[in-house]
């Protein structure tokens, strides 16, 4: 009897234990992590700790590859290889951004000062011209300011507000076109 009583009370333990244990207590969220280790790298970058944060970038990518938040750690990953002088690391990582995320305007902006490091805005104007994609005007936009040609830059950018004016992307570029068209003008 003395058996039987201690058979269901261990019975009624492990079944509580069970009940009692969280239900995903053993599963891994890769975007939690992917989202973790971005953290990390921001925070590196911030101290300037280059190495750790390109590292922890790239493992975010590693554990979350080929999503719209994957793109905000290539971004990063971008800007810490310009901070470091590796313009032509950081031109491929914002275009892995892009890939991922092409209404980010900040994309954009980051990829033309990696075009600019690299002294290859004049060849990348002349292709984002020949380009029909409406992004291409972003960049071609995008160029022609950074270049000092004030006028066209804002034009082009201007034309891409008004062929698409739906896009997200589009509140963006008419934010940053407050910041440097001159305060008598407004769109």
């Amino acid at each position: 009897m003395k058996k039987c009583v201690y058979l269901t009370a261990l019975i009624f333990l492990c079944v509580g234990a069970a009940i009692a244990a969280p239900k995903n207590a053993f599963e891994i969220d890769a975007s939690k992590n992917a989202v973790l280790h971005n953290n990390y790298g921001v925070n590196y970058l911030n101290q300037k700790d280059y190495y750790s944060a390109i590292k922890e970038f790239e493992i975010a990518i590693l554990i979350n590859p080929d999503t719209q938040a994957s793109s905000t750690y290539y971004n990063n990953l971008g800007k810490a290889y310009l901070d470091i002088g590796y313009p032509n690391l950081a031109e491929k990582a914002f275009k892995d951004a892009l890939k991922y995320n092409s209404a980010n305007f900040e994309f954009y902006q980051n990829l033309v000062t990696s075009y600019k490091k690299q002294k290859k805005m004049p060849s990348e104007l002349q292709k984002a011209i020949s380009d029909t994609k409406p992004q291409s005007k972003i960049i071609g936009g995008l160029i022609l300011i950074e270049s000092g040609k004030l006028e066209p830059g804002i034009n082009m950018l201007d034309e891409f507000c008004f062929d698409e004016p739906e896009m997200i992307l589009t509140k963006g570029i008419k934010a940053y076109l407050q910041t440097i068209v001159p305060d008598n003008i407004r769109f």
